[in-house]
């Protein structure tokens, strides 16, 4: 809590997270890539009922939570049964097949006009975007010091 200067009560819980899943598509057809790492964050409760709970993060910040009996907030329960693609693995196959298509272009072609290349390297791109994914809540700050 020092490292914040925030005081936090009793009701403080640790929050853990898995990464974020990103989902593509709909629910039936559709597939979910999970990036980042896992994340923790402590979290106060002042207040809670029955229908709200008010929160507080050690560095300040306020949440609101209410209950709700909305079907559509029931609708992320599909994805998680869903296996996910891990995003550095799906990353490195995706520049390998990012540098196959612009290998595969010039040959076709036997010609190294950039327009060729453009599909290739934007799934070469989109593979280093996978394979960096940092996401989530840094690291460094997961711990609070008591």
């Amino acid at each position: 809590m020092k490292k914040y200067n925030s005081t936090l009560s009793e009701a403080t819980i640790e929050a853990s997270f898995d990464p974020p899943l990103i989902c593509i598509g709909n629910a039936k057809n559709g597939f979910s890539i999970r990036m980042g790492p896992k994340s923790s964050v402590y979290l106060d409760t002042p207040y809670v009922d029955d229908k709200i709970r008010l929160g507080v993060g050690a560095r300040g910040s306020e949440f609101i939570f209410t209950r709700t009996t909305d079907p559509r907030a029931q609708e992320c329960n599909v994805w998680l049964k869903k296996v996910a693609f891990p995003a550095r693995p799906l990353g490195i196959a995706t520049i390998v097949f990012g540098l196959l298509i612009n290998r595969l272009f010039v040959r076709i072609s036997n010609a190294t006009d950039f327009v060729l290349k453009v599909p290739g390297v934007m799934f070469a791109v989109l593979g280093l975007l996978f394979l960096t994914s940092g996401g989530g809540i840094d690291e460094a700050d997961n711990h609070i010091e008591q």
